[in-house]
């Protein structure tokens, strides 16, 4: 008798937990919404702040300023129009930008040996599609 109780409860409990952490209450009706989590900026001030107690190790190093000028700063991919074939035809597209890993950091390295170059770089294509290439394959189609 008590355990079917505590199984009923324990039922209940996991029903109302899966409905409640179901992702369908967590996605937004928006579609253009370029809001990140990273953009927020919390007043020092805020009562609600977390502590740097409280983050624990989610505290990164500060990224470098991408504005800042290095070696890197100039990259001979950017902007560059290629074609490249794309299922079974050849489509024109232009590169916008490097691909950035999960940690924030570009993905790959330069260097001046375009096969030996592992930077991966965002195409977008007319119809507005974008697709991950890397360096060498960009080079061969420039």
């Amino acid at each position: 008798m008590r355990d079917d109780i505590l199984k009923k409860r324990i039922d209940e409990f996991e029903e109302t937990l899966e409905e409640r952490l179901n992702d369908g209450n967590f996605q937004s009706e928006e579609t253009d919404v370029d809001f990140y989590l990273e953009d927020v900026e919390i007043a020092e001030d805020d009562p609600n702040a977390p502590t740097d107690e409280e983050y624990g190790d989610m505290i990164q190093e500060e990224k470098k300023n991408v504005d800042e000028f290095d070696n890197d700063a100039y990259d001979r991919y950017l902007g560059a129009e290629l074609s490249i074939n794309r299922g079974d035809s050849e489509i024109r597209g232009r590169v916008v930008k490097q691909a950035r890993g999960n940690d924030g950091e570009f993905i790959g390295r330069s260097h001046n040996n375009p096969l030996m170059d592992s930077r991966e770089y965002w195409i977008e294509f007319p119809d507005g599609d974008e697709e991950k290439y890397a360096a060498n394959v960009i080079a061969e189609n420039l």
